[in-house]
């Protein structure tokens, strides 16, 4: 994220903060609204590890 910027993309990156593994249902639901990204990982759809 840059400012209130996100780029997503497949595979790796230089130097990631941050690595969120998910399908695309729960990105979708994210985006949409259905659900936070926080809600998404108590729920185990999304996981999210240091980079």
């Amino acid at each position: 994220m840059d400012g209130e910027t996100c780029a997503t993309s497949e595979g790796s990156a230089n130097a990631p903060a941050a690595v969120f593994t998910m399908n695309a249902e729960a990105l979708n639901r994210i985006f949409l609204g259905e659900v936070t990204a926080a809600q998404a990982i108590k729920e185990g759809t999304v996981h999210v590890a240091s980079g």
